[in-house]
C-alpha cells in the first residue's frame, strides 16, 4: 500500500511540476508578461507536492511532530474503542440488571401497600423508589457513554474502510495540480481529521505510547581498538579507561555581531567524559565521535592507576592535531564488523576499515584475589632490587636469601593483610615495621561514588536511547 502511494505521489507530483514548467517555457516564448505569474504556480506546485508527500505519511508526521506514530494508527484506535465498548455493554447489563431488579421489588411492595397498607411498607416503598432512581443514573450515563463509543467506532471504522483511502488518493492525485487543488485541499482536510486528529484523540486517552526522544549526536564517528596490557605484555582484562575529551561545535548565536561565515552561529567548546571497559582479552573496539582524547585515569578492579604510557598508531596520525603525552585523535569513516575473523580484532568482534589503534602500558604487579572478591597488590625489594613473588590464590609468596642486618620491604596496597614467614635457620629472629605510607606507585582507591556515577550516567544513557524506548514499547 505504501509503496504503490508513494509511487502515485511522485508520478503525480513530477507530472504536475512538468506540466507547469512546459507552461512557463511556453510563456517566455509566447506570452511574456505571464511569466512571473508562471514561477509562483511552479513554487506552489513544489509546496503542495511538498504537503503531499508529508501529510500521506503517518511516520512523517510522527518526525516532525515527536508523536509516537502509535498514536496515529486507526488499527490500534479500533482496537481499543471495540474494547472499551465490550466493557461499557458488561457494565450495562449488569446495572440493568441491578434496576430491574430493583423495580421488580418496587413493584411488588407497592402491591402489598395496595392491599394491606402500613407505615412501614410506605417508608420501604419511599426507600425502593430512591434507589431505583439512584441506580438510573449509572445506567443513564453509562448508556451516553456506549452511545459516544458506538458513534466513534463508526467512524473509525468508516476512515479505516473508505473515508481515508480515498482521500489518500485525492490528496496524492489532486493536490499537486492548479486546477484540482482546491478539492485537493479539501481531501487533505478530511485525512488530517480522520486520518490524524480523530485517531490520535481516541489514541492519546485510550493508549500509553511514550514519546520517542530527540537525540543531539554527533554526525561524525570513528573506530579505536583499545588495547591494555602491563609491561610484560601481558593483557590486563576488564579494565575501565577514562578519557576527557575537548571539541568545538557550532551553536546559534544571541549576539548581533557573526563570528562564523554562516553568521548565524558561534564556535562553543564542549568537554565531556567517556568511560570505555575492556573485554576478557584486554581489548575493545569502540565507536566515538571524532575528536581528540586523552586518558584522564585506568581502573582495574577498585584501584585508579595513574602511572601508564598511551601510545597510538603513527601512520593515521593528522598533522593538523596537537596532541598531549597520554591523548589521541579518533577520525575517519566507519567500516563494518562482523563475528568473522580477519581485519582488526578485539577477541570477539572483528572491524574491516579506518581505524585508531591505542595502546595503554601499566605497570607490572602481583595481584591478589580470593573468593570474596577483595583484591590487592603487592610489592617486594631487597636493596632496591624488586623480588619476584609467587603468586598463590589469596596468598603472595616471597622467597628470599637475606643476610644478619639485610632489610626486605614490602609494599601492599589493599585492605587487611597477615604476615608469616618461615625461616631455614631457627635462631634468626625478625623484626616487623609496619608503617601507613602514601603510595609510591601512583595508584589510589576508587570512591563508591565514582561507580554510582557510572552506572545513574549509563542508566540515563539506556533510557535515551532508541533501544530502550523500543523495549519498553514492545513488553
Amino acid at each position: 500500500m505504501q509503496g504503490s502511494l508513494r509511487s502515485l505521489l511522485l508520478a503525480s507530483a513530477s507530472l504536475s511540476i512538468a506540466i507547469e514548467v512546459f507552461l512557463l517555457l511556453f510563456y517566455i516564448v509566447f506570452e511574456k508578461r505571464r511569466v512571473k505569474d508562471q514561477l509562483l504556480y511552479i513554487v506552489l506546485a513544489l509546496v503542495f507536492s511538498f504537503i503531499s508527500f508529508t501529510a500521506c505519511f503517518a511516520e512523517n508526521i510522527s518526525e516532525r511532530t515527536g508523536i509516537p506514530i502509535k498514536l496515529f494508527s486507526l488499527t490500534v484506535a479500533n482496537e481499543s474503542l471495540s474494547g472499551l465498548q465490550s466493557d461499557l455493554q458488561s457494565a450495562l447489563t449488569g446495572s440493568s440488571r441491578a434496576g430491574f431488579g430493583f423495580i421488580v421489588a418496587e413493584t411488588i411492595v407497592s402491591v402489598f401497600l395496595a392491599f394491606k397498607g402500613g407505615t412501614r411498607a410506605l417508608k420501604l416503598l419511599r426507600i425502593l423508589s430512591f434507589v431505583n432512581n439512584v441506580v438510573y443514573i449509572p445506567i443513564f450515563l453509562l448508556g451516553k457513554a456506549l452511545f459516544f463509543v458506538t458513534t466513534l467506532l463508526f467512524l473509525i471504522e468508516a476512515a479505516m474502510m473508505f473515508i481515508v483511502p480515498l482521500c489518500l488518493i485525492g490528496t496524492a492525485c489532486l493536490l499537486p495540480f492548479r486546477r484540482a487543488r482546491k478539492v485537493g485541499l479539501v481531501c487533505l482536510g478530511f485525512l488530517l481529521v480522520f486520518g490524524y486528529i480523530l485517531p490520535y484523540c481516541v489514541n492519546s486517552a485510550l493508549v500509553k505510547a511514550p514519546r520517542v526522544p530527540k537525540l543531539d549526536y554527533p554526525e561524525e564517528w570513528g573506530v579505536v581498538l583499545f588495547k591494555v596490557v602491563d609491561e610484560s605484555g601481558d593483557p590486563v582484562p576488564y579494565a575501565l579507561i577514562v578519557l576527557e575529551f575537548n571539541r568545538t561545535v557550532f551553536v546559534p548565536c544571541n549576539v548581533s555581531s557573526c563570528c562564523c561565515p554562516c553568521c548565524l552561529c558561534c564556535p562553543k567548546n564542549e568537554s565531556g567524559m567517556f568511560v570505555v571497559q575492556m573485554n576478557e582479552y584486554g581489548k575493545r573496539l569502540a565507536i566515538l565521535p571524532h575528536g581528540v582524547y586523552c586518558v584522564k585515569s585506568v581502573i582495574v578492579l577498585w584501584i585508579n592507576i595513574s602511572d601508564y604510557s598511551v601510545s597510538y598508531c603513527r601512520e593515521v596520525a593528522l598533522a593538523n592535531y596537537s596532541l598531549g603525552s597520554k591523548c589521541f585523535p579518533v577520525y575517519g569513516k566507519l567500516g563494518e564488523f562482523s563475528l568473522e575473523k580477519g581485519g582488526y580484532s578485539d577477541g570477539v568482534y572483528s572491524y574491516k576499515g579506518d581505524l585508531v589503534e591505542v595502546k595503554i602500558t601499566l605497570r607490572d604487579f602481583d595481584w591478589l584475589v580470593n573468593e570474596t572478591g577483595v583484591y590487592c597488590f603487592s610489592k617486594a625489594f631487597v636493596d632496591h632490587s624488586e623480588v619476584s613473588p609467587l603468586v598463590l590464590g589469596d596468598r603472595i609468596l616471597y622467597k628470599v636469601v637475606l643476610e644478619p642486618g639485610e632489610n626486605m620491604t614490602v609494599f601492599f596496597f589493599g585492605g587487611r593483610v597477615k604476615v608469616r614467614y618461615e625461616a631455614t635457620n631457627p635462631n634468626m629472629s625478625v623484626v616487623y615495621r609496619t608503617r601507613l605510607s602514601d603510595s609510591v606507585f601512583n595508584c589510589s582507591i576508587v570512591g563508591e561514588n565514582f561507580f554510582k556515577f557510572l552506572y545513574s550516567e549509563f542508566s540515563m544513557w539506556w533510557n535515551r536511547t532508541r533501544l530502550g524506548f523500543i523495549m519498553r514499547a514492545c513488553r
